[in-house]
């Protein structure tokens, strides 16, 4: 978790942290994507990345890894294009209507 923080800091997602909290955002919250946060969290490897751990005997295990590698990059930029245009202010507004609806129910 204190690695998570420090990285959302160094991104400017997340400000120096006050009063022993660290929910003090650095920017407003529609203004951060959720790229913004997967970049700044995310290992540098892709979503996809194909085993490589095939064996060079078969031909199939050689030939796939490198076919598959070009689709699935197009697919890692439809995923950042996609993370590109949701906010974190979204994601908590949908959390808290989903929260709002599940409540509702149980009282209905």
């Amino acid at each position: 978790m204190r690695k998570m923080i420090a990285q959302l800091r160094a991104a400017d997602i997340l400000a120096a942290r006050q009063n022993n909290r660290y929910d003090n955002f650095a920017r407003d919250l529609d203004q951060i994507t959720v790229l913004d946060v997967y970049r700044a969290t995310a290992p540098k490897n892709p979503f996809l990345v194909p085993d490589q751990e095939t064996s060079g005997q078969c031909s199939v295990g050689v030939a796939f890894p490198e076919v598959i590698t070009k689709h699935f990059a197009e697919v890692q930029v439809g995923i950042e294009q996609r993370l590109d245009q949701i906010t974190v202010q979204q994601l908590v507004d949908e959390t808290l209507a989903n929260i709002a609806e599940h409540e509702n129910k149980k009282e209905a």
